[in-house]
């Protein structure tokens, strides 16, 4: 029988990120401990406090550098898609082979920010080792900095060391370099799971289209894009109307073209009505022209429209 889908996930999203820090950080105080004792140690830890390291620790590593823009545009594209979809409703339609994706992708994605948290208070460790035990060579009065000297101060800074397993020591200043360089790593993979689960593309908005195509009742807004001659039409005022020109919403295009009306389309199809296609008149006002799109949709299309004015 294979393990649950659970259990998978909390191996992946707690269990590993907490090992990873044992062996960080155990050899510290010290390497006389087995394989054994360190995996169990790393599950009773992640049951115990894996869930508010995890709180603590993914808002940190989404500050970082690179991280922080993504970050928010992922947060802003969620809420977008919120309004365009009732993803609650969604959940209760995936079969379990959906569901399963889903948290592994999400373990993933808290994976990857443990590890990179874990790493980056790894690097700052390092990082006061190196300042704290580096004393600068003595050097004559006056003397000026050249290669020798360069080679002086990088052999002080070498042997400055930091414990690991095995009864051996590395080196602080290249265990710095070489956490910085895993840490760009963990927070690429972080940034790329939260996208195939978010992005425009991602899971979440793939399966929402399926379910709605078989379903008729996922996508609970109207959106889209207007362009003109092939490019992102910003600041475009959208009236939308029915067939007798009645208001059933407005919106207005951001920098990117993008349009939405939340609700409109849910609210034009009600639950259990099998109705025929309706007609949205759309009056697309510009500061150059207007220009009036009429479009039929049916309760199982995809309220998606993309209008190019030319």
């Amino acid at each position: 029988m294979p393990p649950s889908a659970f259990l998978v996930r909390d191996v992946i999203q707690y269990v590993l990120p907490t090992l990873v820090a044992l062996v960080l950080f155990v050899p510290l105080a010290t390497d006389d401990v087995g394989g054994g004792p360190l995996v169990l140690g790393a599950v009773v830890l992640a049951v115990i406090a894996g869930t508010l390291l995890s709180t603590i620790g993914g808002p940190v590593i989404r500050l970082l550098p690179g991280l922080a823009g993504r970050a928010r545009r992922h947060r802003r594209n969620r809420a977008w898609w919120n309004r365009n979809f009732d993803f609650v409703r969604l959940w209760y339609r995936l079969t379990q082979a959906e569901r399963q994706n889903l948290y592994a992708t999400q373990a993933y994605a808290e994976m990857y920010a443990m590890v990179g948290f874990y790493l980056l208070a790894y690097v700052v460790m390092n990082a006061v080792l190196c300042f704290l035990g580096f004393a600068l060579p003595a050097m004559e009065e006056g003397a000026a900095f050249d290669l020798e000297m360069a080679k002086t101060i990088a052999a002080a800074l070498w042997e400055i060391e930091t414990p690991m397993f095995g009864d051996w020591r590395a080196p602080s200043i290249a265990l710095v370099l070489i956490g910085l360089c895993m840490l760009v790593f963990a927070a690429a993979g972080h940034a790329r799971e939260v996208e195939l689960l978010f992005g425009d593309e991602g899971q979440y908005v793939s399966l929402a289209r399926i379910h709605h195509l078989e379903t008729g009742d996922i996508a609970t807004g109207l959106w889209g894009r207007v362009s003109h001659a092939g490019r992102p039409l910003a600041n475009a005022s959208i009236t939308i109307m029915d067939v007798n020109d009645e208001k059933l919403g407005w919106s207005e295009t951001d920098r990117r073209g993008r349009f939405q009306a939340p609700h409109l389309f849910a609210d034009s199809f009600p639950p259990g009505q099998e109705a025929a296609a309706r007609t949205f008149r759309l009056e697309i006002s510009t500061d150059d022209e207007d220009k009036l799109c009429v479009i039929p949709l049916t309760r199982r299309q995809i309220p998606e429209l993309n209008i190019n004015l030319t």
